[in-house]
């Protein structure tokens, strides 16, 4: 293979990558903090972002729509999303803040087994591909839910503040039910707090908090209920100071945790 030749495939691929960067940084305008977040460009037109296994990023849209994602998290945007066109692919667990855009153009999300729609909303939704089950909780605005798949029912749901609803397409079950949004505002402001809370407990709510599996090995003697306080924690922060109070050893691996005793 000739000089010239590997100099034009070099240039190529250089020139590529300028224009990359070019548009993830300055054309599509997409703010994000902090800097570990993970970011690619797909290969077809698409931006994929992605979290990491144990904290929680932010993301800023060109709409100012914020996005909170729990570890494990990946969200597939659009390369022409604009305030005109809103919508986002979700795989993973996040919490979406959506302001109005000029016109009322709606945002919508699309999961494995909902579609999601609002003007202007805050909401959790819980939507791993992994999983049988997804769920949408509702803090402030209005969302209208539907199944993204083939079924009889297929009447949309919409949600309001304090709603939230639950589907399982293995069943082709959905029910829209009640949440709680003091708990879900806590989420949101990363506040953890274990007042005299049974180890069971801690875990199954480290599990939702986190949006991991978490699995106990040996036997755990007489466990004390553990009272604590953690501020914007991530998920290693905790299982550290449960290692130190319950005298195991933590591992973390994607989309789980596992406490030996």
């Amino acid at each position: 293979m000739s000089l010239k030749y590997l100099l034009v495939i070099f240039l190529a691929v250089l020139t590529t990558a300028a224009v990359v960067v070019f548009y993830t940084k300055r054309k599509g305008e997409l703010r994000f903090s902090p800097e570990i977040l993970e970011r690619s460009v797909g290969s077809g037109d698409s931006i994929f972002y992605s979290s990491g296994l144990t904290q929680r990023q932010s993301l800023t849209l060109p709409d100012s729509t914020r996005l909170i994602l729990n570890p494990n998290t990946q969200v597939h945007i659009p390369k022409n999303f604009t305030a005109a066109h809103r919508e986002l692919y979700l795989d993973g667990d996040a919490y979406i803040e959506v302001p109005p855009a000029p016109g009322g153009s709606p945002f919508t999300v699309h999961t494995r087994e909902l579609t999601l729609v609002s003007e202007e909303a805050q909401a959790r939704i819980s939507a791993f591909a992994k999983d049988e089950g997804e769920s949408a909780e509702v803090l402030g605005g209005k969302v209208m839910t539907q199944k993204a798949y083939p079924s009889k029912d297929h009447e949309p749901e919409v949600l309001g503040q304090g709603d939230m609803v639950m589907i399982n397409q293995s069943i082709d079950l959905i029910e829209k039910e009640t949440c709680d949004t003091s708990a879900l505002l806590a989420w949101k402001l990363d506040e953890l707090v274990f007042d005299h809370t049974a180890f069971p407990d801690v875990v199954r709510r480290l599990e939702d908090w986190y949006g991991v599996d978490i699995q106990t090995t040996g036997t755990v003697h007489d466990p004390a209920p553990l009272s604590a306080t953690f501020h914007h924690a991530g998920l290693t922060e905790v299982l550290h100071s449960l290692e130190d109070k319950y005298h195991c050893k933590y591992t973390v691996e994607k989309y789980k945790a596992r406490l030996d005793f």
